[in-house]
C-alpha cells in the first residue's frame, strides 16, 4: 500500500507540475504580449514626439505675443506683457499706443501654429523672423511674420492686415527677408 501511496503522490506531484508548468508558460507568454503592446506604446509615443519639431524659445514668445495681441480681451494685461522685458524698447510705445484698443472679434485668430523661424541678417542688423499660421475669424489661415531682435519682440506683421500699401510694402519686405533667410 505504501508503494501506490507513493506512486499516487507521484502522479499527482507530476499532474500537478505539469498543470502549473503550462499555466506559468500562459502567464509568461501573457507577460511577452504584454510587454510587446507596452513596448509598442512606447514606440508610438517616440515616434509622436520625434514628428513634433522643438519649439524655440524665441517662437513660444511670438506666439504667445500673437495670442496676446489678437485675442487677450484683458487690454490692461496686454500693456503689461508689452511694458515687460520681451518687448524691444525701440517699439515698446508704439505697441502699447495699439495695446489700449479692444480687440474686435474680427482680428481675433484661433490655432496658432509655428511654421518656421529663420535668422536673418539685413543692413547690418541681425535678428529672427518666425512664421505663424493662425486661421481668422473667418475661418481663414493667414500667414503672420514676427520679428525679433536681441531675443525680444520687434514687429509683426499680419498677412490679412496688410490693407494699405505702406502695409504690403512691410509684408513683402518681411517674406523677403524670411525667404532669402531660409
Amino acid at each position: 500500500m505504501p508503494s501506490s501511496l507513493i506512486k499516487l503522490f507521484g502522479l499527482t506531484t507530476f499532474s500537478l507540475g505539469l498543470i502549473a508548468g503550462c499555466g506559468s508558460n500562459d502567464a509568461e507568454s501573457q507577460e511577452e504580449t504584454l510587454s510587446e503592446e507596452q513596448q509598442k506604446e512606447e514606440n508610438q509615443e517616440k515616434q509622436a514626439k520625434q514628428e513634433e519639431p522643438e519649439i524655440t524659445e524665441n517662437e513660444e514668445l511670438a506666439k504667445e505675443f500673437v495670442d496676446v495681441m489678437y485675442n487677450l480681451e484683458d487690454r490692461e494685461q496686454a500693456k503689461s506683457f508689452i511694458k515687460g522685458e520681451n518687448m524691444h524698447e525701440d517699439v515698446r510705445d508704439l505697441f502699447l499706443l495699439g495695446a489700449g484698443e479692444r480687440v474686435s472679434e474680427d482680428s481675433k485668430v484661433e490655432q496658432i501654429t509655428i511654421v518656421d523661424s529663420v535668422k536673418y541678417k539685413s543692413e547690418g542688423e541681425t535678428g529672427e523672423i518666425v512664421k505663424i499660421q493662425a486661421d481668422n475669424a473667418g475661418g481663414k489661415p493667414v500667414d503672420i511674420y514676427v520679428m525679433l531682435m536681441d531675443d525680444k519682440i520687434g514687429w509683426l506683421v499680419r498677412e490679412d492686415e496688410a490693407d494699405t500699401e505702406e502695409g504690403e510694402e512691410m509684408l513683402n519686405e518681411f517674406e523677403d527677408i524670411y525667404e532669402k533667410a531660409k
